[in-house]
């Protein structure tokens, strides 16, 4: 419960080298809170009929980050 933002990364495959794609970290709403909040993050630098994967990286307070699975995103 020590989370105090998310970063945002791209790659063009799921086991690929992901780009940070925030320039800022994105502040947790309620640091240090257990109760969930949602969050949106646009990306506008993308193809259409293009499939992207994504990965949140979760920093924490002590300077430590974990990182969530990858997620697919196929553009319309």
């Amino acid at each position: 419960f020590n989370i105090i933002g998310f970063n945002i990364h791209r790659s063009m495959k799921r086991n690929g080298n992901y780009r940070l794609l925030n320039k800022e970290l994105k502040q947790a709403k309620s640091t240090g809170e257990p109760n969930g909040n949602r969050y949106n993050f646009r990306n506008k630098k993308v193809k259409a009929g293009k499939t992207y994967f994504y990965k949140i990286e979760i920093v924490k307070a002590d300077g430590t980050s974990e990182w969530s699975e990858p997620f697919k995103v196929k553009v319309p």
